[in-house]
């Protein structure tokens, strides 16, 4: 069973979109791509398991 996550505080959402469009086209760089991956992989996670 999948939980669905919501981010509570709006610049969270903001600064989600903007990694995820940045990574997506390539013009991420190497600090906010580590965060991005870290970020998405705790997302995973706790949407599995909370």
């Amino acid at each position: 069973m999948q939980f669905k996550i919501k981010m509570g505080v709006p610049q969270m959402i903001q600064l989600w979109q903007k990694l995820q469009a940045e990574y997506r086209s390539g013009s991420i760089n190497k600090n906010n791509a580590i965060l991005y991956k870290k970020w998405g992989k705790a997302l995973k996670v706790l949407s599995e398991d909370p």
